[in-house]
Formats: structure tokens, C-alpha cells, sequence
């Protein structure tokens, strides 16, 4: 979604009435205890966290960025980050999922002249859509398969040259990104007793009404489903706001746009 269609939803959103507070870092302690004490209901919507990242060598330091990072540069300094593509010759991205195919095909526009997508399996094994990786490759991006990478390759001055795989190849490369996902929220969960993680790190809640081991906690999206669709946290937000109604014995309208059957 371009910029200015994301804030000019913003403002509809506080024509409806709510308050936007930013800057509000939420940790263990005062601020999320005033929160439980404040408000009669809190929803955690807060998707995922920072991207995950290879761990091997060579990959901190200029020339490799995570996905999250890339798209948030792309977003609030298009200019500058414009200015950064226009130099690059080859460039690499890591992963097999819609943000690393949608990464690469935004290098393959800006102009990159060769663009790599590097996946640890094979093409039916991806977790990107079929028709997201055929649009990439009509923009000139190379799918390599069954690539590992085991370390990043720097000259003297730290720029990055080439990434290794486990198997002895390289692929030489002036620019990466890493996109094999994002790291959970376990801090988030910790500010607030009762609630509860799962095996993967995700937040427990009630996929009916997002309740969750709290009672004036409710959850959803990405934070309850790791990576998934817009339209599935939307959806949650729905759920969660008749959850939540129905927890302060607040009537909804029964031609409400959600209601069970038609979900």
C-alpha cells in the first residue's frame, strides 16, 4: 500500500473518534500495569518483530539488511534508498515466502540488473505464492534452489561481495536482504499475567472472541497466527471487537457485518 493511502486511512480511522497515542513503548511494569487499571479491554495487535536473521558469518554490517528494515526504509525514505539501488550491480535475496518474492521484485523495478532469489528447498516447497513468483521472474528475477548460505563474503573495506552456500557455491552480490521471517513477541506477553505462548511463540487466545488468559486481554493477528493474510487480522479485529463487547455487556446490532455462519 503506497504511503499516502496508509495515513489517509489513519485519518479515517481517527474520524471515527480514536485517539492515536505514538512513541508509547510498552514494557513490564508501570506502563502496562496503568494500562490493565485505565482501560476496561486491551486488544495486542501487534503483528510480528524484528526479522530473523541467518546467523552466520559476515552478515552484520553494511550492504545486508532484513526484510522489515528494507520495506521500512522503502516506506519513509524512498529517496535515499533510491539513491542506494542506483549503484547496485547484483543483489540476493534470501528466502522462499511472499516478502522475500515481493523484496525482489521491488529490486528487479527499481532497476537492479541482476536479482536473485536464494531458497533453501525447491519451488513446491515455497511458501510464496505461485503466481507472486511467476510475476518476479517475468521481471527478470533468477530463482536459485536448494541454496544454503553459510556466510557472507566482505573485501578489505567491509562491503559485501558474495554470499557462500554449504555446498562451495557463490553467488557474488553487491546487496542482500534476508527475509526467512520474523521473531515473536515473548517480551510483549510477559507484561501481562495469564497470558500464554505457544510452541511457536505465538500468543494463545480464543480464535472466536481473542480472548485470552487475561480477562481484559484480547489478541489476534499475526501475534496469535504468525505471518498470515491482512484479511485474517482484520478479521480477528472483528471477532476480538464483539469478544470484547460482549465481556463489558455491550449489545452489538445483529446485522453487524460479522455473525456466525457468515464469517
Amino acid at each position: 500500500m503506497p504511503a499516502d493511502d496508509a495515513l489517509a486511512e489513519v485519518g479515517f480511522v481517527r474520524s471515527l473518534g480514536v485517539e492515536i497515542r505514538t512513541g508509547v513503548e510498552i514494557a513490564p511494569g508501570p506502563t502496562a500495569e496503568a494500562l490493565v487499571r485505565d482501560f476496561d479491554a486491551l486488544f495486542l495487535g501487534p503483528g510480528l518483530g524484528s526479522d530473523v536473521t541467518l546467523g552466520i558469518p559476515g552478515e552484520s554490517g553494511p550492504g545486508v539488511l532484513g526484510a522489515v528494515e528494507w520495506i521500512e526504509r522503502m516506506k519513509l525514505g524512498p529517496v535515499a534508498m533510491g539513491a542506494l539501488v542506483a549503484g547496485l550491480r547484483r543483489a540476493v535475496v534470501i528466502g522462499g515466502g511472499n516478502t522475500a518474492i515481493d523484496a525482489a521484485r521491488e529490486l528487479a523495478g527499481l532497476g537492479v540488473p541482476s536479482v536473485s532469489m536464494l531458497y533453501r528447498r525447491t519451488t513446491i516447497e515455497m511458501s510464496g505464492y505461485a503466481h507472486e513468483l511467476e510475476l518476479a521472474r517475468l521481471a527478470g528475477v533468477v530463482l536459485v534452489e536448494r541454496a544454503v548460505p553459510a556466510r557472507f563474503v566482505r573485501d578489505p573495506q567491509g562491503a559485501v561481495t558474495a554470499v557462500e552456500l554449504d555446498s562451495g557455491e557463490s553467488h557474488r552480490c553487491d546487496f542482500a536482504i534476508v527475509a526467512i521471517g520474523q521473531a515473536r513477541l515473548r517480551a510483549l506477553a510477559e507484561c501481562f499475567p495469564g497470558l500464554a505462548l505457544d510452541d511457536r511463540g505465538s500468543l494463545v487466545a480464543d480464535p472466536r472472541s481473542g480472548a485470552t488468559g487475561h480477562p481484559k486481554v484480547f489478541s489476534g493477528g499475526d501475534a496469535m497466527h504468525g505471518g498470515e493474510l491482512v484479511v485474517t487480522a482484520v478479521q480477528d479485529g472483528k471477532r476480538a471487537a464483539r469478544g470484547i463487547c460482549a465481556a463489558l455487556g455491550i449489545e452489538t446490532r445483529p446485522d453487524s457485518p460479522v455473525r456466525a455462519g457468515h464469517e
